[in-house]
Protein backbone atom coordinates (compact mmCIF):
# COMPACT_ATOMS: atom_id res chain seq x y z
CA UNK A 1 0.00 0.00 0.00
CA UNK A 2 2.48 2.52 1.03
CA UNK A 3 4.41 1.72 -1.99
CA UNK A 4 1.66 2.43 -4.61
CA UNK A 5 0.92 5.43 -2.50
CA UNK A 6 4.38 7.11 -3.37
CA UNK A 7 4.81 5.89 -7.19
CA UNK A 8 0.98 7.61 -7.29
CA UNK A 9 2.94 10.77 -5.19
CA UNK A 10 5.80 10.33 -7.65
CA UNK A 11 4.12 10.07 -10.99
CA UNK A 12 1.36 12.97 -9.96
CA UNK A 13 4.44 15.49 -8.77
CA UNK A 14 6.53 14.41 -12.72
CA UNK A 15 3.08 15.54 -14.06
CA UNK A 16 2.40 18.37 -12.76
CA UNK A 17 6.61 19.38 -13.61
CA UNK A 18 5.56 18.17 -17.12
CA UNK A 19 2.35 20.56 -17.29
CA UNK A 20 4.37 23.48 -15.37
CA UNK A 21 7.24 23.33 -18.13
CA UNK A 22 5.22 22.79 -21.04
CA UNK A 23 3.19 25.78 -19.51
CA UNK A 24 6.51 27.56 -19.38
CA UNK A 25 7.15 27.00 -22.81
CA UNK A 26 3.95 28.30 -23.90
CA UNK A 27 4.42 31.54 -22.07
CA UNK A 28 7.54 32.05 -23.59
CA UNK A 29 6.42 31.42 -26.86
CA UNK A 30 3.46 34.03 -26.45
CA UNK A 31 6.13 36.43 -25.00
CA UNK A 32 8.84 35.77 -27.94
CA UNK A 33 6.05 36.53 -30.09
CA UNK A 34 5.23 40.03 -28.74
CA UNK A 35 8.57 40.55 -28.47
CA UNK A 36 8.97 40.04 -32.79
CA UNK A 37 5.55 41.72 -33.33
CA UNK A 38 6.68 44.66 -31.51
CA UNK A 39 9.70 45.15 -33.25
CA UNK A 40 8.45 44.81 -36.49
CA UNK A 41 6.05 47.79 -35.52
CA UNK A 42 9.33 49.18 -34.39
CA UNK A 43 11.09 48.92 -37.42
CA UNK A 44 8.44 49.75 -39.70
CA UNK A 45 7.57 53.00 -38.47
CA UNK A 46 11.41 53.84 -38.93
Amino acid sequence: MKGSVSNYLHSSTLHEECYAESHLTTVLKIWAASVEAANDTHYSRH
